[in-house]
């Protein structure tokens, strides 16, 4: 029994180290976004004004889309950690 229980634990432990390693790395896949769309270079480009223009517009709608995803995964991965047929404690 007590194997079971220290085995279920690490389980946990380890599904929810991954859903905060995706947490870090979300500001590091973002800025990769950011250089692969040319976002980077929006200042040099336009000015400091913020323009809806045929850059910014499809990188904010991916940069959303990318962050919903990895939300998605991380949620995942925490509801991962937990079983519905176990109690709270």
């Amino acid at each position: 029994m007590q194997l079971t229980f220290d085995r279920t634990w690490l389980k946990r432990a380890g599904w929810v180290a991954l859903a905060i390693g995706v947490f870090v790395l979300t500001p590091f896949v973002l800025s990769v976004l950011a250089e692969v769309t040319g976002v980077v270079h929006f200042r040099e480009i336009y000015g400091p004004l913020l323009m809806w223009n045929d850059l910014s517009a499809p990188a904010f709608v991916v940069g959303f889309v990318i962050i919903l995803a990895l939300m998605t995964v991380m949620m995942y991965l925490v509801l991962r950690a937990f079983s519905p047929t176990e109690g709270a404690w």
